[in-house]
């Protein structure tokens, strides 16, 4: 999670996993496959390591949760609960969850599942249903319909006298464990609040000690300033205290972000002409000097954020720009454009860079400006500042602006050509694009 990579990856071994559920201790992780098959995994240091497969039925596992003990798991799946004992592998309860139900025409899809401590199942489905079962005797103990679309996600407190339901109807329900009577011991599960703070489906809902975050909507922050919307693009500067939001007729506004929360409106930057084009790329220089501003009409509009005045305007070129970055030590502006051209603009001193014209004189190759795929993102190598990285949807290049550019007679693609030559040859050969299509 520091790095948000991939710790490690292992084949499931039944087909699409729909269901993952690990156990108190986060010793065993169990998962539901589309086979009909429960799979349990050993969580050993750096990954997981598979242990055993436990009773495969028909019909593929939707939700899973273990018994607080680990001793038991139940599955949930189409129109059928199942309780695994974890010891002997063997299903030990099946529940048919519509046996009560008369004349049901259509499926009931099981789409999550809670095991008590007392040895309660509680389950949602597609019925918008919360219904609680005795697993040891397979009876429905309880059943409260609460949504006339699928109830399917589930949420418990630590304490198991409260559960949160989550439906496809963007609402969200709470049950609690009541007594019957003010001094009985006598409990019954009651529906108490209904919550309407989404327009979506609720998938997941989850809590830490006695707080629910998908019910935790006390703070009230400040509205954005009622800008000209829609928004095209947002860009936060280096330091996340400025935010752009490009919007329609070439305006970018300037948004301050404030502490604890909100935002306060800046100023707007505008071109010197008025233009009904929307701006759809933004690029802000990392010391927060510059911001340059793409529109529908493919003009580059660069302003100072100093005094929040346009600064100068890019010569228009023929295409549309595809991507556009701010290098962060000489504030040059790196172009690239629908027909692959690459320019290089100097913002303090308004005119082309000697690289740039040079490029433009000699030309790129022949293959680069065959592409079918345009240069959707750039950056720079922080360690090497004549380096610019480009990519796009099926190849990173390193272009080294130290190194000459590469005539249409020359390998545009040398780099594993170039492993296999003596160093002599190797430095003889060596030219600005360094092209990599095996990332993938």
């Amino acid at each position: 999670l520091a790095r948000l990579s991939t710790s490690c990856a292992v084949d499931g071994g039944g087909g699409p996993i729909w269901s993952m559920a690990a156990n108190g201790s986060g010793t065993r992780l169990a998962i539901g496959c589309e086979d009909g098959s429960v799979k349990l995994f050993q969580v050993v240091p750096g990954g997981i390591q598979f242990e055993r497969n436990l009773d495969r039925r028909k019909g593929r596992i939707l939700c899973l949760s273990w018994h607080p003990s680990d001793s038991h798991i139940a599955a949930g799946s189409i129109d059928i609960l199942r309780v695994l004992d974890v010891s002997s592998g063997q299903t030990v309860q099946r529940i048919m969850v519509n046996y009560h139900v008369q004349k049901v025409q259509r499926e009931c899809v099981v789409w999550s599942v809670i095991f008590l401590a007392s040895s309660t199942i509680v389950t949602s489905d597609s019925f918008g249903r919360v219904q609680f079962w005795d697993w040891q005797r397979g009876t429905l103990v309880e059943s409260h319909t609460v949504s006339t679309s699928s109830a399917l996600s589930l949420a418990v407190s630590e304490k198991e006298d409260s559960i949160i339901v989550g439906t496809s109807t963007g609402a969200t329900y709470q049950l609690q464990l009541l007594p019957v009577r003010v001094g009985s011991l006598e409990k019954r599960w009651v529906r108490t609040k209904p919550f309407q703070h989404h327009t979506h489906d609720v998938r997941a809902v989850g809590g830490s000690s006695r707080w629910l975050p998908v019910l935790l909507l006390p703070l009230k922050v400040p509205k954005v300033p009622k800008l000209l919307l829609p928004a095209y693009q947002l860009q936060f500067a280096a330091d996340s205290g400025t935010l752009f939001v490009a919007s329609a007729r070439g305006s970018v506004h300037v948004l301050q972000l404030l502490e604890p929360g909100g935002c306060k409106h800046l100023h707007t930057l505008c071109p010197p002409s008025e233009t009904p084009e929307a701006v759809y790329l933004l690029a802000v220089s990392a010391d927060g000097r510059w911001v340059a501003a793409v529109a529908g009409d493919w003009a580059i509009h660069i302003y100072n954020l100093k005094c929040f005045k346009h600064h100068c305007t890019v010569p228009t070129y023929s295409c549309a720009v595809t991507a556009l970055a701010i290098h962060p030590v000489t504030n040059n502006l790196v172009i690239a454009y629908a027909d692959q051209q690459l320019f290089e603009f100097s913002i303090p001193e308004q005119q082309y860079t000697a690289w740039s014209r040079m490029v433009q004189n000699c030309g790129l190759h022949r293959l680069w400006l065959e592409r079918d795929t345009h240069i959707t993102h750039i950056t720079f190598n922080p360690k090497n500042p004549l380096h610019i990285l480009l990519h796009d949807v099926y190849m990173f290049c390193v272009l080294d602006k130290s190194l000459p550019l590469p005539d249409n007679s020359a390998l545009l693609l040398n780099q594993s050509t170039l492993k296999q030559l003596p160093e002599t040859a190797r430095q003889r050969q060596l030219h600005a694009f360094k092209i990599c299509k095996k990332f993938q």
